[in-house]
This record gives C-alpha cells, structure tokens and sequence, in this order.
C-alpha cells in the first residue's frame, strides 16, 4: 500500500534542491515522500527553466509536484500558448516570440499587459501602481529583445492576489541552460517601485 505523499509548499530553495537532484540524476523516484506545490508562480517558472527546450523543462512535469496546484497555468507552459490568462485574468504569462518592432504582435501584447494592470488595480495597489507594472513588464520584454542571444526564449509572468502581486521574468542565455531570472513579490502595505525594479534588470 503506497503512503500519501506529504505536501508541501515549492519555494525558491526547494528549486534549487531539485534542479541540483535533477542535474546530478537523482530524480527518479516513482513515488516521492514529498510533493510541492507551485502555488506562487515565481519559483514555479524558474523551475521550468531548468534544462529548456526553449519552450520549457522536464521540470515542469516531474513527480515532484503536486498534480492539482496550478494545474491549469503549468498545461498552458507546456502547450503552444505564446499568451495565457486564466478566467479571473488575475494570472497569466506572455512568451517574448512576440516582437516589440512588428505591429501585428501588439493586439496581444497590449491584452496581456491591460490584464497586468486591472487585478493590480483591483488588489490594492492603485492605479498609478498598477500604470508602472504594466510600464514595468514592456520594458523588461524590450530588454530581452535587445540584450539576450535567445530571446525568443523569454517568458513574462504574473499572479494578482487580494493584497498581493507576483513577477517573474525568465528567459534562456547559450550559456546557461538554467536561464536568467528575477522575480519579484509586493504587498499592498510596501507598494513597489518599479523605478528600482528596472534598475535592477538593467545591471
């Protein structure tokens, strides 16, 4: 008789534990003890970068998650979506094959980032806040369009809670197959600024 595995939460130190498990071949469990689950959508892209296809990792599908968490964001990572927003459009993702020089691309360019903007609004933030996350994730699309060798690779992503709003920004480099990430969580109490923010991806 199998034992119910424990379910805990995956955080940025448990990516680290499996990406090194996965690097060194250490994976392959059939039944793990643990699983976790990706219920913030920033560890949960930086796991999926481990070993790209350009697309996404193996990562993405191990036995390590939780099979129910999120389920609906991690099929849309796997699948062929260059653009996915769920129903409440409080979480979504916009993949960097889009590009900022080509007109046609702005149609959906412009619906992700008007649904950045609303659940920011609504959770809190205020609208002025809500105009700068927006500015923000543009800008970080044009500087992987400018400074990656694979832009094509890149993905931007975001999770509006009540009081509380989550980033990541991902994309792949030929060197590093585990890819350049930054990811950023803000309250409703501490509102961002973004200013520091772009200046930081700038470095």
């Amino acid at each position: 008789m199998n034992e119910i595995a424990r379910l805990q939460e995956l955080t940025f130190e448990v990516v680290d534990d499996l990406v090194g498990a996965h690097t060194r071949g250490r994976l392959g469990v059939a039944n793990p003890p643990v699983r976790y689950a990706p219920s913030s959508i920033c560890p949960l892209i930086e796991l999926m970068f481990e070993a790209t296809n350009g697309r996404f990792g193996p990562l993405l599908r191990t036995r390590w998650l939780d099979h129910t968490t999120q389920n609906d964001l991690r099929t849309a990572l796997a699948g062929n979506a260059n653009i996915w927003l769920d129903q409440s459009r409080r979480r979504g993702f916009l993949r960097t094959v889009l590009s900022p020089s080509n007109p046609e691309d702005d149609v959906d360019r412009t619906r992700f980032l008007i649904a950045a903007r609303t659940p920011a609004d609504a959770a809190g933030f205020g609208t002025p806040v809500a105009q700068s996350l927006a500015a923000a994730l543009r800008e970080m699309e044009s500087n992987i369009h400018e400074h990656s060798e694979r832009p094509e690779t890149g993905i931007l992503s975001n999770r509006a809670e009540i009081d509380e709003i989550s980033l990541s920004v991902v994309y792949a480099t030929e060197k590093d197959r585990y890819g350049t990430v930054m990811t950023a969580v803000c309250n409703v109490l501490q509102p961002p600024s973004w200013s520091i923010l772009l200046t930081s991806w700038k470095r």
